[in-house]
């Protein structure tokens, strides 16, 4: 079946990268799991945001607002109060978020050794061989090495 994606698609109707583009940029996925937690000022978020500058996130919440993901109140009083909040349609991006978070998380691990019992002489046979290669300092393919010792 061939995606919306496919070379011969038109650029008005890749889907795939109309979603990827609501979520480009450094710091969109971190605003945006902020605001999982509630609503947020500028100032808290520039606070919990580490390495964003003002103008960056200033220009990322502006973009957001007119993207229909976070909606924008801004309160009559002195001094003036702005809040953010997410959208309805915001907060269906937060099981994405999430996803992108423990595929992060995943990714974190160190790799587990494939040691299935069909691949457990090969993965001996390595092992002895590097050991063999590290206590004699000699490659099996390669020279011996001389001793810069004597």
């Amino acid at each position: 079946m061939p995606s919306s994606c496919d070379n011969n698609a038109s650029e008005s109707k890749c889907y795939l990268r109309a979603a990827i583009s609501l979520l480009e940029g450094k710091y969109t996925l971190f605003i945006l799991k902020q605001f999982f937690s509630g609503n947020q000022r500028f100032s808290n978020l520039l606070r919990t945001i580490p390495g964003i500058s003002r103008k960056t996130l200033s220009d990322k919440l502006r973009n957001l607002t007119e993207i229909g993901l976070l909606s924008r109140t801004a309160y009559a009083e002195v001094p003036p109060r702005v809040e953010y909040e997410l959208t309805p349609y915001g907060q269906s991006l937060r099981e994405v978020v999430s996803k992108l978070e423990l595929l992060g998380k995943e990714m974190d691990k160190p790799p587990v050794p494939d040691v299935t019992p069909a691949k457990v002489p090969a993965v001996l046979e390595a092992r002895e061989s590097a050991v063999r290669v590290y206590r004699c300092g000699v490659s099996e393919d390669a020279a011996p090495r001389r001793s810069l010792r004597g």
